[in-house]
Parts: C-alpha cells; structure tokens; sequence
C-alpha cells in the first residue's frame, strides 16, 4: 500500500558500552501525510476565501480532502514514473 512508505524514516542507536546498545527506527509520518501537508499549504496560500465558499466545518471537510485527494494523485503519479523509469532500464 502507497499508505506505508515513510516520508522521513529515522534509525538511531541507543544506550552505551556497559549496559548494551539498542537500535531503533521511526518511520515519522507517511509520504501520503507528508503530500497532503504540502497540498494544504498551497490550497491555504491561495487567494480563495473558503469561508466565503462554505461555513468553517464543510471548509475544513473541503480542504482537507483536496489535500488527500492531491496526494494520492501525486502517489498515483510518482509510482508512474518508477514504472517507465524501470521499462527503461
């Protein structure tokens, strides 16, 4: 699932010589989140007065599933383009 891949994954180590070393890794949020975050920055720079369009609850709803609906399409594109990258090789 596209849902799963990690937008800023982090591996780090923990704990010393005496009492032993653990290693540890956090997958931060996902690349999915990551395009939306992104998308809603943009929708919300833009000049549209949402409020105008729509009162604040069906804004907010309106919003935040163009976020979604933008990062999934960027997903959508991105494994497009790792296909044609591998037809090529």
């Amino acid at each position: 699932m596209r849902d799963e891949v990690a937008a800023f994954p982090v591996a780090y180590i923990t704990g010393n010589i005496e009492n032993g070393f653990t290693n540890h890794v956090t997958l931060g949020m996902t690349l999915r989140d990551y395009f939306a975050g992104q998308a809603l920055a943009g929708l919300l720079a833009t000049t549209v007065d949402w409020s105008e369009k729509y009162d604040k609850e069906t804004a907010n709803k309106v919003v935040s599933k163009m976020s979604y609906d933008l990062a999934e399409a960027m997903l959508v594109e991105r494994e497009r383009e790792k296909e044609k990258k591998d037809d090529r090789n």
